[in-house]
């Protein structure tokens, strides 16, 4: 009898639980004086994502009713009915603003009056267009008060966002970069004739990337590195790059530069030639691999410069 009436207790539970749950699930979709509506834009191939920026119309001021990011282009959203308007800004992998819409008024209506016309603004051919429709799929209740005040402080007016950019982006890296000799008489360089490779290297950088241009972005870089054969091997140099982006994280680097080689008190010159692919997992933060080759001219042995590959693979941030 004991076990009898717990069971009966738990089943009265559960079925009241199913009968609540589909109500508040309505309630929690279906606010009183609410639409859904979808909004989307045109992708921008370059944005890691996109910043979106909601004002309504509160007695013909503006005030910020939502501020959000996503990576995807378009977002679904209840709103109040009233006015309203949007801006949407697209940002890359170093989470600088690119071209921003324009604003964006629309008008969110009750589901008895005649709907207004689907909202598409694209003024400039690099601007995200912005198309604002309401969900048919998904009805709300609009039988609450809409002549309720929902937002009881002091409306402020909001100016368009102008988005600070800097010309360039400060960034450090650091890489593991073995040595390969190619050819020249090994000693003193690269020691013993029947070593083919060291991999005992490994390489700096610090540079400055200028992003303003879209097709290939320039950038100067000063790097340093150190490799063990038989004794310890010092360069430092000062390097020019172009950075071509291929989607939203993704990058192909190539650099060109020369510098010093520091051995046994010794100075030479050298040139290097390298190229590198970037991956950007997350905003500013890349992976890259690639290839460097590195020429020495050799005082000490005119008649037969030594030169030399390097594979890379390394990590590094981009601080702004």
């Amino acid at each position: 009898m004991f076990l009898n009436k717990r069971l009966i207790r738990h089943s009265l539970l559960a079925a009241l639980f199913i009968l609540i749950l589909p109500s508040f699930l309505e309630a929690q979709q279906s606010r009183p004086g609410h639409r859904m509506i979808r909004m989307s834009w045109t992708s921008d191939n370059y944005a890691l994502y996109y910043e979106v920026t909601i004002d309504a119309d509160i007695q013909g001021r503006y005030r910020n009713v939502e501020q959000l990011t996503t990576e995807t282009p378009s977002i679904n959203i209840s709103l109040q009915v009233g006015k309203y308007r949007i801006q949407v800004i697209p940002y890359d992998y170093l989470e600088k603003p690119g071209t921003g819409s324009q604003w964006v008024m629309f008008e969110v209506r009750s589901a008895g009056l005649p709907e207004p016309p689907p909202v598409t603004v694209a003024e400039a051919k690099e601007e995200p267009e912005i198309i604002i429709d309401y969900i048919e799929e998904e009805p709300f209740d609009m039988s609450g008060d809409e002549s309720e005040e929902v937002f009881a402080e002091e409306p402020v007016i909001r100016a368009p966002k102008e988005p600070k950019i800097l010309p360039f982006s400060i960034y450090a890296s650091g890489a593991w970069k073995p040595v390969i000799p190619v050819y020249g008489i090994p000693d003193p360089f690269f020691g013993e004739k029947d070593k083919k490779i060291s991999v005992a290297g490994a390489g700096l950088g610090f540079g400055f990337l200028f992003t303003q241009l879209n097709f290939i972005k320039p950038g100067v870089e000063l790097s340093a590195s150190w490799y063990l054969f038989d004794q310890n091997t010092f360069t430092a140099g000062l390097n020019i790059f172009a950075q071509k982006d291929f989607g939203s994280r993704t990058a192909l680097r190539l650099h060109f530069g020369g510098g010093l080689t520091i051995l046994d008190g010794g100075i030479n010159w050298n040139t290097q030639v390298s190229m590198a692919w970037l991956f950007y997992p997350i905003p500013r933060l890349y992976i890259e691999a690639g290839i460097d080759y590195m020429h020495i001219f050799s005082g000490q042995l005119p008649g037969d410069h030594p030169g030399a590959i390097r594979p890379i693979i390394g990590i590094g941030w981009h601080f702004f």
